[in-house]
């Protein structure tokens, strides 16, 4: 897993951009020989799901500070696929609510919605 986190760091653009308390993006371009395609799909790679969403807790977890423990992940759309060298930006709204904390996340490629969840964590 140290190796992933890594790699999803090396892949960053710039620096991630704290917009205010509540929220953070990064931008973020995978060549094809990044580690999170392996496997997914042989001949064909495109970035898992699970990466999608490993990239908003990472994103999450920078701006606050700490790690964080996800507990559900609500109202998941996954729209498009992420290819190699495909730009992608994550962008996390973040909340805190009587259930606890939540972040609201966007994944868009240019002006192309690729994916769209909820992470509720604490």
């Amino acid at each position: 897993m140290k190796n992933l986190i890594e790699a999803i760091k090396k892949s960053s653009a710039k620096p991630a951009q704290i917009k205010s308390q509540w929220e953070i993006s990064n931008s973020y371009c995978f060549n094809n020989s990044f580690l999170g395609f392996s496997g997914h799909f042989p001949g064909y790679p495109i970035l898992p799901a699970v990466m999608q969403l490993l990239l908003a807790q990472l994103l999450i977890e920078e701006q606050k500070g700490h790690k964080i423990e996800v507990i559900s992940i609500e109202k998941a759309k996954f729209l498009s696929e992420i290819r190699p060298n495909d730009p992608v930006t994550v962008i996390c709204t973040n909340a805190d609510t009587d259930n606890g904390q939540r972040s609201k996340v966007k994944i868009v490629s240019g002006d192309r919605a690729v994916s769209s969840f909820t992470i509720c964590f604490r």
